[in-house]
């Protein structure tokens, strides 16, 4: 019950995240001063280049971490079966900082600057499609184990 709070900061957040990187990629757009800031905070250089390839990897793994977040809400709301146990605070607020934090570094890995009104010049190398089968690979493992977890807490009416 608690996980779904994670899923829809998660959601949420890197869905912004990859909307504001997918304008500067293919828009044009500078991305937002205080996302720029806090790229520096978390020890991204303004003006490092990166290549194409950088930039990217690091739209294809948003893009597959804001997936996996809504599968995972998605299972959350109709697949899991939760107990009625409680979560610590820290714990809580643990997995709420980590959802924020992961797609606030994958981020850092593209400049602040990001194109600077240049052509985007997106190279698909042999690693983005590996990374995208195991994504899909692990995604379709991950929901099964899930779904056998749930029903074994579920009686043969399908009771809890």
């Amino acid at each position: 019950r608690w996980f779904t709070h994670f899923y829809v900061v998660s959601v949420l957040w890197n869905g912004f995240l990859l909307i504001c990187l997918f304008r500067a990629e293919f828009l044009g757009e500078s991305l937002p001063s205080w996302i720029q800031k806090m790229q520096h905070a978390l020890g991204r250089d303004s003006q490092s280049k990166g290549m194409g390839n950088e930039h990217f990897s690091a739209l294809l793994v948003l893009l597959l971490l804001w997936l996996h977040s809504c599968r995972r809400l998605a299972e959350c709301l109709w697949t899991s079966v939760f107990s009625n146990g409680v979560i610590h605070i820290v714990q809580y607020c643990f997995g709420l900082g980590y959802y924020i934090a992961v797609g606030s570094t994958v981020l850092c890995q593209v400049p602040t600057n990001v194109r600077n009104g240049k052509k985007l010049s997106v190279q698909i190398c042999w690693y983005h499609i590996i990374g995208v089968m195991m994504y899909i690979w692990a995604s379709l493992h991950q929901h099964r184990c899930l779904a056998i977890l749930a029903n074994l807490r579920k009686s043969r009416s399908g009771k809890i």
